[in-house]
Formats: structure tokens, C-alpha cells, sequence
């Protein structure tokens, strides 16, 4: 189930024993270490659970060949990351999804080539390679579609969402809880000061080492993600 920030705060406060009635860490502070977490968690889970942040949006091609300004399609607003991006090709449920070829952004202007054909096919099939570049908040389709009855399914990997206040849902899968309630609970002793206590939850933590044996199990092989000791 979902859990909202409220009750993993409440968790994290159990953890280290801060659970008097006026508790010695202040709300808003654990609430900035909860958010920080979940945020840098999450690039994590984009790449052991990458379901998870998977969005996927239909866009429709712009006719006009002669203008570079119209090969430019901004991300949507939460994107995070590009995956790729299909061609449909026919309607229904006889459409078929092309994946667009991905070319470095310097040198998409060498596909510019829309009104030389390549190949005399009929009118309904792409008679030119079509690729997709990737610059910062946009992709570019070159060169652009010949018509405006083209259209792409994106696939992207989404940012995470912050929590709105304490009733709002963390942007985590259910079986991470466990990994963000154990982390926050050591930066908020580091944060403010308490280096040995922080370094004590994870020695005395027996589920925080089935965690860190579990997930070093996961990221074995994957180039460039700090295990739990090293975040």
C-alpha cells in the first residue's frame, strides 16, 4: 500500500527514538530529509525498478520539411529521461510501432534530407530514415514529417514526485518504504551532528542489513550506482 509522508515520519522517529510528545528534530527538518531521500532514492529505483517511473504519451508530428524550428517537441514537464521513441505506421488494431533510430544531437542535421527519397515505396510507408536526437528539455525529429497525420508514442523515464504535505502519498514503490525510512533515519542524526548514532542504526539494524544484502545482490553489474554504504 501506499504510504504517505506523515506515517514514514513516524517510522523514521521510531528508528532513532525520537518519540516524545515534543520530539527533539523538527517536523519541517525530517520532512526535508524525507523529501531529499525519496528524491535521490528514486534515480536509484528508476534502474532496479524501472517500471515503476515508466511514462509513456502520444505526440503528433508537425508538417513543415523547410523549418528546423518545427523538428523540436518539448519533454513533458516531469521528464527525467528519454527511452525512445515509435513510429506508428496504420490505425487500430492493425498499427504497427517503428522505434526511431537515436543520433547524437550534433549530428541530426545530416538527416535533413525529407525531399530526397531513397527508396520508391508507396506513399504510405516512410520512403527516408526518420531519427530522433535528444537536447536537454526537447527531442528533435529529423527531418520532420512529411504530413501531420504522423504520429510517435514517447517513452521516458519520469522525475519522482515530492509530496505536497504529510497526507500526500511517497512517489516510491511499496517494498523501497523500508530502504527510505532506514536512510533518512541516518542523515538526520549525520545532519545534525550525531555521527555515532548515526553510524550505530545500520550495525544494530538487523532488517537494515537483510536490506543492504538484498539490494547489493541487485546492483551487482550495474556501472555507476553507489550501494547503501555509500550513499
Amino acid at each position: 500500500m501506499p504510504i504517505n509522508r506523515s506515517t514514514l515520519r513516524t517510522m523514521v522517529q521510531r528508528r532513532i527514538g525520537d518519540t516524545s510528545s515534543t520530539t527533539f528534530y523538527s517536523t519541517a527538518f525530517y520532512n526535508d530529509i524525507i523529501d531529499s531521500r525519496v528524491r535521490t532514492w528514486s534515480g536509484v529505483i528508476a534502474q532496479l525498478a524501472p517500471n515503476y517511473y515508466i511514462e509513456m504519451t502520444t505526440v503528433t508530428g508537425v508538417d513543415d520539411a523547410d523549418d528546423s524550428d518545427y523538428e523540436f517537441y518539448s519533454f513533458p514537464s516531469n521528464y527525467r529521461s528519454f527511452i525512445k521513441l515509435e513510429r506508428r505506421f496504420g490505425t487500430g488494431r492493425g498499427a504497427l510501432y517503428q522505434s526511431l533510430r537515436v543520433v547524437n544531437a550534433e549530428d541530426a542535421d545530416r538527416y535533413r534530407t525529407s525531399s530526397r527519397t531513397l527508396l520508391a515505396l508507396p506513399d504510405s510507408l516512410t520512403n527516408y530514415e526518420q531519427v530522433v536526437s535528444v537536447q536537454d528539455t526537447q527531442f528533435r525529429l529529423t527531418p520532420s514529417p512529411v504530413n501531420n497525420g504522423y504520429v510517435y508514442r514517447l517513452y521516458y523515464m519520469r522525475a519522482s514526485v515530492d509530496a505536497a504535505d504529510d497526507n500526500s502519498n511517497l512517489d516510491i514503490p511499496d517494498e523501497w518504504r523500508e530502504v527510505i525510512v532506514l536512510d533518512a533515519a541516518i542523515y538526520v542524526l549525520a545532519q545534525s551532528g550525531d555521527l555515532t548514532s548515526a553510524q550505530l542504526v545500520p550495525l544494530f539494524d538487523k532488517e537494515y542489513a537483510a536490506l543492504r544484502s538484498e539490494y547489493r545482490r541487485k546492483l551487482v553489474g550495474i556501472d555507476g550506482i553507489p550501494t547503501l554504504d555509500q550513499m
